[in-house]
């Protein structure tokens, strides 16, 4: 799970019960998750940064393509079309990018006030990333429509977990 606020509604929706492992680099997702009885939490250190509220490593990257991760929740401070999706801070490029090329799906998490916007850091392109969340609606395979707009849900059909 990435770090940022936006993920935050989702952690705090995580039911008391469920039994699931969440690996984060963020204090914030972190402590929130630790609470739960069910959670298993593999909190990924290195240097605190206080402005994202997360932790950097050189090695975090090699850490992430080590774990079986099915899911990936991901955040981009901006969500650019043909630009792709990117975050203020460097030193969140290297996990989110592992999160990316590990998972089994991938899922980015945002506000729609992110989209059509450009940051410093890139991270990935937009057909990188398997569903966009947003808290209006829900977007399948990344690539397939421009940002903001629905995309063609190829899985009708299928449950979403």
């Amino acid at each position: 799970m990435d770090c940022g606020t936006t993920l935050m509604p989702l952690v705090t929706g995580l039911p008391a019960d469920q039994s699931l492992t969440v690996v984060t680099y963020a204090l914030n997702v972190a402590s929130a998750v630790s609470v739960l009885p069910g959670v298993r939490l593999i909190l990924l250190g290195g240097v605190y940064h206080g402005a994202s509220r997360s932790f950097a490593s050189s090695a975090m990257g090699d850490a992430i393509r080590r774990l079986g991760i099915n899911k990936a929740f991901l955040s981009a401070a901006g969500v650019h079309r043909l630009k792709g999706l990117s975050c203020f801070h460097f030193h969140e490029v290297a996990p989110k990018q592992a999160a990316i090329a590990t998972a089994a799906y991938r899922l980015l998490v945002v506000d729609e006030s992110k989209f059509g916007v450009i940051r410093p850091a890139r991270f990935a392109g937009l057909e990188e990333v398997d569903e966009v969340i947003t808290a209006e609606k829900a977007f399948s395979d990344g690539g397939s429509g421009g940002c903001g707009q629905p995309k063609p849900d190829h899985n009708q059909g299928r449950a979403r977990q």
